[in-house]
């Protein structure tokens, strides 16, 4: 699914470029007629839609994502200071662990010793904990005890 981002009165930009176009590009074309490129610009962004492009707005930012995290946990005697100090933090932000695990069946790629799914309420509860003072230190453990670190936030898919 491709996003539709509309970041001032009159922009379609959409992932699939064929799809970005600006309504003053639209009206400088003039197809045919130049109140036509008005329209032409409603009729790109409804195409966009059609095509499968979301809007995007600041109510993804409230919506349910999810954390995943993948790293290589070099040093298990330091590491150990992090789970516990996490687990702390995450009922102060809506945190629910929903996986973790250190010994992952691998279907493809490369595996990581750890693996995580957290679930936060909204992008913003997730980046308020990463943003947490107390989490920092935290953080200063598990990059010290870890390498090969991918962490995303990822949206909760919607229907």
């Amino acid at each position: 699914m491709h996003k539709l981002i509309t970041r001032r009165a009159g922009t379609v930009n959409c992932m699939n470029s064929a799809l970005n176009h600006t309504a003053q590009e639209v009206h400088s074309r003039r197809f045919c007629h130049p109140r036509i490129g008005t329209y032409m610009g409603v009729l790109i962004g409804v195409w966009a839609l059609l095509l499968g492009c979301a809007p995007h707005t600041d109510k993804n930012s409230a919506a349910p994502v999810y954390y995943i995290g993948t790293y290589d946990i070099d040093n298990p005697d330091l590491f150990k200071g992090y789970p516990a100090r996490v687990a702390e933090l995450l009922p102060k932000y809506g945190g629910q662990v929903l996986a973790s695990d250190t010994s992952a069946y691998v279907l493809e790629g490369h595996p990581r010793k750890m693996n995580a799914i957290i679930r936060f309420p909204s992008r913003d509860a997730a980046l308020a904990l990463y943003n947490d003072p107390a989490y920092q230190e935290a953080k200063k453990i598990r990059q010290a005890s870890t390498s090969n670190i991918t962490m995303v936030l990822v949206n909760e898919f919607q229907k």
